[in-house]
């Protein structure tokens, strides 16, 4: 489980201080399929990045399994994102000078890769419907391909959870729905807990956990609209 225990973000813009979270407090059990919605720079992606350990709390807790990452070495935070967390960024953020093989391959390099590790980047690529597509670079890929390669990244170190930061933002609207149907399959199947912040609003159903962000403050949603 990940907790988020009245947890604030404050930058400083010169003199000004912005107020980026407000005591924001949310739980994601295992198996929960989240949305966070709301405006551009509400906080949607400041929330994502201190959940996933990227970015620290000015206060409050950000707890996994009862363990306080907030209170975390860079070393110990290193770690967890590597074993627990899995990204999808906005803009795939793949590295141009290597193949899809190689960009699913990247956040296991610290431990070394193993011939178990490759063979489990291609079985991921495979499933996505890449398996032709391992030795092409991002540049010989399409928007979704892109998408699916760094899904298949974040899926590598078999996570507890997905933190998905406007997936589908970039794809059009078939390529996007097939995206979050895989999202969904894999949420079905292995339990795996994803939060997604999106602006593509068709895509969350009333089964989903869907929150509002808006000027650093999160509210839960009973449906959508």
């Amino acid at each position: 489980m990940i907790v988020l225990d009245k947890v604030t973000k404050v930058y400083k813009v010169g003199e000004t201080e912005v107020h980026a979270l407000k005591g924001v407090s949310l739980k994601v059990r295992p198996g929960d399929f989240v949305f966070i919605v709301g405006p551009s720079g509400s906080g949607k992606t400041t929330l994502l990045e201190i959940m996933g350990g990227l970015m620290t709390p000015t206060s409050g807790r950000v707890l996994i399994d009862g363990k306080d990452i907030s209170k975390f070495n860079d070393w110990q935070l290193s770690l967890f994102r590597r074993n627990r967390i899995g990204f999808v960024f906005q803009n795939f953020n793949l590295i141009p000078s290597l193949t899809a093989l190689e960009n699913v391959l990247v956040p296991m390099i610290p431990e070394g890769i193993t011939k178990s590790l490759e063979k489990r980047a291609r079985e991921l690529l495979k499933e996505m419907g890449l398996g032709h597509r391992l030795h092409h670079t991002p540049g010989q890929l399409s928007g979704g391909e892109k998408q699916r390669v760094a899904i298949a990244r974040a899926l590598i170190n078999e996570p507890l959870i997905v933190l998905a930061d406007e997936p589908t933002g970039e794809l059009d609207t078939a390529t996007g729905a097939m995206i979050m149907d895989y999202m969904r399959k894999l949420n079905k199947e292995n339990n795996l807990s994803f939060v997604i912040v999106t602006h593509d609003v068709e895509y969350i159903r009333k089964s989903d956990k869907l929150y509002r962000i808006k000027d650093g403050l999160l509210h839960h949603v009973r449906r959508v609209g």
